[in-house]
């Protein structure tokens, strides 16, 4: 059985992964991303597996992110990728793809969901952290919490049915929260009209306003870091950050963003 591991010998996290998978008893085929980047095809086929767009792959520290304006909303799937082609330090890591699926695996145990053998028992992360993983996974508990933070625009109201006119779109958003809630999801929304001093005291939010503007909103944070900007997510994009059950998910999958499909 064949375990690829996208490397960086420089992350600590990407060390603690390798680490897990050769105390589950596997030798990964271990490819430093930087010095062999994959070609296009395989980063498709990566995301594809991962289940990711490629702009939840984005890596923003140390990275060229600020300065080639990535957070802005303007740039394609397409165009994402060919910057992380160009930029492979883009890229975050690490990827982890085994018989059972692909994953970016940040925490690094994310990697047990997706090892043939979880049962590694107790491990010790570099920075003293401990990981007990135990041979029945699938029902894991996260020890870390996912929080999402959705920045609006400017609204009367989070519903979408305050004024005259409905916005679907803010109908279908506040049902897919409501819903990821029930489901143990972690999300905090802000008002800019309400709420003007969360834009001001988050970094992230306040740089990415000053190059894209009030137009860029809504902004969807993902423990800190941009996941989704110009429109809102779907309830499964909601579902796959959160960890949550998505049996349910795809009943509203096209109504996310600015679309009236539903």
């Amino acid at each position: 059985m064949t375990i690829i591991i996208y490397h960086n010998p420089a992350c600590g996290t990407s060390r603690n992964t390798l680490a897990m998978i050769r105390q589950s008893g596997e030798e990964p085929v271990v490819i430093e991303y930087l010095k062999e980047p994959p070609p296009r095809e395989r980063l498709v086929e990566l995301l594809q597996s991962m289940g990711i767009s490629a702009r939840e792959l984005l890596r923003q520290k140390g990275t060229p992110y600020e300065a080639l304006g990535l957070a802005d909303p303007k740039w394609t799937e397409d165009e994402l990728i060919a910057f992380m082609l160009e930029h492979p330090i883009l890229i975050n890591r690490p990827i982890v793809v085994t018989p059972k699926g692909g994953r970016l695996c940040r925490p690094s145990e994310a990697v047990l969901d997706i090892l043939p053998n979880p049962g590694i028992g107790e491990f010790i992360k570099e920075d003293g952290e401990v990981v007990v993983g135990t041979a029945a996974q699938p029902n894991r508990e996260r020890t870390d919490m996912t929080t999402i933070q959705v920045f609006d625009p400017a609204l009367c109201c989070s519903t979408g049915v305050c004024g005259v006119d409905t916005d679907q779109a803010l109908v279908t958003f506040a049902a897919d929260v409501d819903w990821a809630k029930q489901n143990g999801a972690h999300i905090d929304r802000f008002n800019l009209a309400q709420q003007p001093m969360a834009f001001a005291d988050n970094a992230t939010v306040k740089s990415f306003l000053e190059r894209s503007g009030q137009e860029g909103l809504p902004l969807v944070l993902v423990d800190g870091d941009i996941a989704l900007a110009g429109r809102y997510p779907s309830r499964a994009e909601l579902a796959r950050w959160a960890g949550a059950k998505e049996a349910e998910a795809k009943q509203s999958e096209c109504c996310g963003g600015k679309t009236s499909c539903c």
